[in-house]
């Protein structure tokens, strides 16, 4: 998955929470820390470099844990553990 994608998805949900709770993303972002513009940002999916403290402020914002917010998306780039070996050159004697 690219982080484009990983972006709108975030997006999408932190969207059908804010409105299920029926905060506006005035609201949102006030509780979140942030501005109106990166909650906006954030919603579409334009923020796909976020900052741990904006993506914990949003959580919050939102009465969830950061994990269900990112549960399940990992960029393409990221391995699984038992790989690290397997991928990484072996560094030259």
């Amino acid at each position: 998955m690219t982080a484009e994608w990983a972006a709108r998805e975030v997006g999408r949900r932190a969207r059908a929470r804010r409105e299920l709770l029926k905060l506006s993303q005035e609201d949102a972002s006030y509780l979140a820390g942030v501005s109106v513009t990166w909650w906006s940002d954030f919603e579409r999916g334009t923020r796909t470099r976020a900052e741990l403290p904006q993506l914990l402020g949003a959580a919050h914002a939102l009465g969830m844990d950061s994990g269900e917010l990112l549960k399940g998306l990992l960029p393409d780039t990221v391995r699984e553990p038992g790989q690290v070996h397997q991928t990484r050159p072996r560094p030259r004697q």
